[in-house]
């Protein structure tokens, strides 16, 4: 490894209740993005569904993380209206699309646990590996992790290149195949 290489977190943080407000998680988050970046420099890519959860992690990251936080600018006059927004919400459009392209650059993502929207970043982060890889452009050699977050905790790091899948063909039950 290089010295002084800047590693790239997504971070995608799902709250699937409309009574959370956007803390819920940050703080298991913050720890997963600690323990990925191993006291080098980072950038953290952010995404969520709730406003607050930004300077939640960036007070939850600390002045101990070298790390810068980038999110998608959000417009400031959007408020939750209907039941869509107040679920997924009050940037559900555009916005997350732009949220996945901004994450989908990253080296390992901390994401939700059952999160539609981090099973596709995850493969878009595991495809530009492999691309990368083939035309032997990857100077860094770390494969791509995701670890999994919810209200409880974390799950362990899960290499991106692997024989696993999560499927949530028993919805809202989502399982996780290895082998």
């Amino acid at each position: 490894r290089r010295r002084g290489r800047v590693v790239t977190i997504a971070a995608q943080v799902r709250h699937r209740s409309s009574c959370q407000r956007g803390h819920e998680k940050v703080a298991h988050v913050a720890r997963a993005i600690h323990a990925l970046v191993k006291s080098r420099r980072c950038e953290v890519l952010l995404a969520s569904d709730r406003r607050r959860t930004f300077a939640a992690l960036e007070r939850a990251l600390g002045k101990t993380t070298r790390c810068a936080v980038h999110a998608v600018k959000r417009t400031s006059n959007a408020t939750q209206t209907d039941q869509i927004q107040i679920e997924h919400g009050v940037d559900a459009l555009a916005t997350a699309a732009a949220d996945i392209g901004l994450l989908s650059r990253a080296d390992h993502l901390v994401g939700s646990w059952g999160s539609t929207f981090t099973m596709l970043i995850q493969s878009l982060i595991a495809n530009r590996f492999l691309r990368s890889l083939r035309r032997g452009a990857v100077a860094h050699g770390e494969p791509p992790v995701v670890v999994y977050c919810e209200l409880d905790g974390c799950l362990r790091p899960l290499p991106l290149i692997a024989n696993w899948h999560v499927s949530l063909q028993n919805y809202p039950q989502i399982d996780l195949w290895v082998g």
